[in-house]
Order: structure tokens, then sequence, then C-alpha cells
């Protein structure tokens, strides 16, 4: 996790023998163990979160696919051209509007 080569551990033990006294290290070390297994225990908790997260995208992603599927089947077995009876009652949207006597502009 850390590179920490022997010289950098000595100067770092030394550093906590100088700050807290070597009566105070064996509580400084357990502070640090129960504070690195604290944040492993959060780590998996957010690991665990995010894999209930990613199951559920999946299968969201899954039916989206499933319902896309049958949308384009749906669209190959639907014919090309409009049904008769709309053709018929097809009126094209004028491009210039009537004024107030019904005339168009």
């Amino acid at each position: 996790m850390f590179d920490v080569g022997g010289g950098e551990l000595i100067l770092i033990v030394l550093a906590v023998i100088v700050l807290f006294g070597p009566k105070k290290i064996p509580e400084v070390f357990q502070m640090v163990a129960k504070g690195m297994q604290q944040f492993r225990k959060a780590q998996m908790e957010i690991k665990e979160q995010i894999e209930v997260v990613k199951t559920e995208v999946n299968k969201n992603i899954d039916e989206i696919q499933s319902e896309v599927k049958t949308a384009a089947e749906v669209a190959e077995e639907t014919p090309d051209e409009p049904i008769p009876p709309l053709r018929k009652n097809y009126k094209p949207i004028p491009t210039k509007l009537p004024d107030e006597n019904g005339d168009e502009k």
C-alpha cells in the first residue's frame, strides 16, 4: 500500500519515540491499529455498496435491452406505409395562415 523503505521506517520509529516517548508507544500503536481496522472496515462496506449498486444497474440495463429488442422486433413487423384510413384523412398543414377575413396572407 505504502512504499516505505527500511531507512524511512527507522525515521518514522525515531519520530514516534521523540514525539510520544517510549512509554506511550504501545498506546500510539494501538490507536493506529484501531484506526487502520476501522478504515479497512469502512472500505469493505463501500465496496459492498458499490457491488449492490452495480448489480442493480446491470439489472436495469438488461431490462432496457430486452425492451429495446422487443420494440425493434415489433418495428420490423410493422408495415412501412401509413394505415389507409389515416392516409385518406390526411390534410397537409398550411404554410400560410389565414387572416381575419379568411384570406391567406
